[in-house]
């Protein structure tokens, strides 16, 4: 079967009048490649750079994640605390509220920060 299949692929099945002709590329490359020891111009092939994880990247990412940490604790302990009592002023912390505002800070640096790339 495999000798039948490649006897077949080996056979011009499509008349050359029938295709389009050939673009100037296609061309041009098969002209310079018709010998091996011909080819006389250096190969222009760039490399693509290669994209990596930036520092300032790895870096929020990293702070993001404790702020999430931290908040989520915050947000379990959810019992107000009463600081700096002055002449029967007392501020109250709201760790509820503070514990959202720093996971939210948290995934918006976690966001940021995975997203961050620098190139070679």
């Amino acid at each position: 079967m495999f000798w039948t299949s490649t006897q077949t692929l080996a056979q011009d099945l499509v008349s050359p009048k029938l295709l389009p002709p050939a673009s100037e590329l296609r061309v041009a490359a098969a002209n310079r490649h018709l010998a091996l020891a011909t080819e006389t111009d250096p190969p222009s092939q760039t490399t693509t750079p290669h994209r990596h994880w930036s520092k300032g990247g790895k870096i929020m990412t990293i702070i993001g994640a404790g702020l999430i940490g931290a908040g989520t604790a915050a947000l379990i302990h959810g019992q107000n605390t009463q600081v700096a009592c002055s002449n029967g002023t007392c501020t109250e912390i709201a760790w509820r509220a503070t514990g959202a505002i720093w996971m939210a800070g948290g995934a918006a640096l976690v966001i940021v920060g995975a997203t961050r790339r620098t190139e070679d």
